[in-house]
């Protein structure tokens, strides 16, 4: 209905002459079609609209959570330049992207992806690909530079050190607790900048296995989750209400937090409301609740302990950061880098 539509209302200006106010004379219904100024450009243009099913692509709307989008030159407002780095399906099942998100009003996340993900509410979101083409599909290239595959190999005395090594490596040291702890004011105003980390192989080797992770995490095998129950607190009783009357709460403790079976709750209520303490996979602690209102998640932030992203709602780090040391070899994506901030 939407290309049809827009067709219809482009041949409708052709055969009236192409007037110049073009706001004016378009259908402004919002139930036929929802003009936004990339549409309205190439209407300036005069191209006409037609559906493809192989547009039709896989996408991270948040982190773990796939839709599907219609990648359209014309319908897509501001695609961005993920057309360069994820321009077909054969892309994604070679290339592999960090998303990065920076910021005040969000903590600091990393993710790898073979997908297209979105910008995100706030903003500031960037991505780095490995490999980068042209909108085709054709003339693929690796982003990582030969000089910084040189500088590493130089660095670390090992002249087998890929490309690839060092892609893992970053996505690794993203991931270090200390690293986001140490450099978390930096991390909300300005790219990550990636030190030499003493143990090359190891970081590497961590953040490969760890991006396997990230990217199957639809096929893996379930975490065995560990159920605990109470009978002190009397049925259709919210999260909320719980806490507050200093019961204990029916939760699932899995490798990706405290959440109740049926999924309900907010965030903060999930993480945050519980009677005594309790422990995940990850050995975090929370503040008991127990006769008393809820607690902020920072709040229940242990100290030195940092949150999964994914799992820390909005708030200023504690800590004041450190500026880390500029190096010749930390920006070494920048050059191809592809910003998601207009998708």
């Amino acid at each position: 209905m939407l290309i049809e539509n827009y067709n219809a209302e482009l041949d409708r200006w052709r055969r009236a002459k192409k007037p110049e106010d073009i706001d004016d004379f378009v259908t402004n219904d919002p139930t036929k079609i929802k003009w936004c100024s990339r549409l309205k450009q190439a209407f300036k243009q005069e191209m006409d609209a037609e559906f493809n099913k192989g547009r039709i692509r896989s996408a991270l709307y948040r982190p773990y959570t796939r839709r599907l989008v219609y990648s359209d030159p014309i319908l897509t407002h501001r695609r961005g330049l993920f057309p360069k780095s994820l321009p077909n399906e054969p892309a994604e099942k070679e290339n592999r992207l960090i998303w990065t998100k920076s910021g005040t009003d969000w903590p600091f996340f990393a993710l790898v992806s073979n997908h297209i993900v979105d910008v995100l509410p706030q903003g500031a979101s960037e991505c780095f690909p490995f490999y980068i083409y042209d909108e085709d599909g054709t003339n693929r290239r690796e982003n990582i530079t030969n000089w910084a595959l040189e500088h590493f190999r130089e660095n670390y005395s090992n002249e087998k050190i890929t490309k690839w090594d060092i892609f893992y490596c970053v996505y690794g040291v993203l991931h270090h607790p200390e690293y986001r702890a140490k450099y978390a004011e930096n991390l909300k105003r300005e790219l990550p900048r990636i030190p030499l980390a003493k143990d090359f192989t190891g970081f590497s080797k961590a953040g490969k296995e760890l991006a396997r992770l990230h990217i199957e995490y639809e096929s893996l095998e379930p975490w065995p989750l560990k159920f605990i129950e109470t009978t002190a607190v009397a049925p259709g009783l919210s999260l909320a209400q719980a806490a507050r009357k200093g019961g204990g709460i029916v939760a699932a403790v899995s490798g990706g937090g405290l959440r109740p079976p049926d999924g309900g709750g907010d965030t903060a209520a999930t993480e945050c409301f519980r009677s005594g303490e309790f422990t995940s996979p990850w050995r975090r602690k929370a503040a008991s609740t127990k006769g008393r209102a809820p607690l902020s998640p920072t709040k229940c932030r242990p100290k030195g302990r940092r949150y999964d992203p994914a799992l820390l709602s909005r708030g200023r780090q504690d800590a004041p950061g450190e500026r880390p040391p500029l190096a010749q070899g930390e920006r070494f994506l920048d050059a191809g880098r592809h910003s998601a901030r207009n998708l």
